[in-house]
């Protein structure tokens, strides 16, 4: 967040004292940026003696952050709600990646596919638990698609895994951070 806001960079130690960690820790984290392609370094022409700082500064592929996916997002959700056959589209959709999951780590039970997936999800006899929605604010805005997807997703993973247990009902926040697949069927 500091380097976006500073389109002409930071040196490591005015991007410390911004992120009130010790400059060792900060040089740690932008190699580590510097590496996957989101961060550039380059001497900053201070003009005054000794080796000059480094000015850091955020690439295009660091400077698009994760909320230009969630415009994106919220817009391709809004569409599939308003389409006559959209929320069968991302069931469709959903249950294809479920299975693509299952297909890639076949040993692992659905619970634990979806908590790779961020959902922090828990098998509970007939019930999937899922403690974290990585999607929670889209889902709050485009619940119907967003939760039909993540049913369609648990749905196409027992699928591949050769269960017959289905999804017989998706309970949405039944407290606070929590939602509850219901199965039906067989194990």
């Amino acid at each position: 967040m500091a380097l976006r806001a500073a389109p002409d960079g930071l040196d490591t130690d005015t991007l410390a004292g911004e992120l009130r960690l010790h400059p060792n820790t900060v040089r740690w984290h932008l190699d580590a940026l510097t590496a996957s392609g989101r961060v550039t370094s380059e001497p900053s022409r201070s003009g005054t003696r000794g080796r000059p700082p480094l000015v850091h500064r955020l690439t295009r592929d660091g400077s698009e952050g994760p909320d230009d996916y969630r415009v994106l997002a919220g817009l391709l959700a809004a569409a599939v709600e308003d389409a006559p056959t959209g929320l069968d589209r991302a069931y469709d959709a959903g249950s294809s990646f479920g299975r693509r999951l299952r297909r890639a780590a076949p040993s692992l039970p659905p619970a634990e596919l979806l908590t790779r997936q961020g959902f922090a999800a828990r098998r509970r006899g007939r019930s999937i638990e899922m403690r974290r929605c990585p999607f929670l604010e889209l889902a709050e805005r485009s619940p119907r698609t967003v939760c039909t997807l993540h049913r369609g997703m648990i749905d196409g993973a027992l699928a591949e895994a050769g269960s017959e247990e289905r999804v017989g009902t998706l309970e949405i926040l039944v407290e606070p951070g929590l939602c509850r697949a219901v199965l039906d069927g067989t194990e």
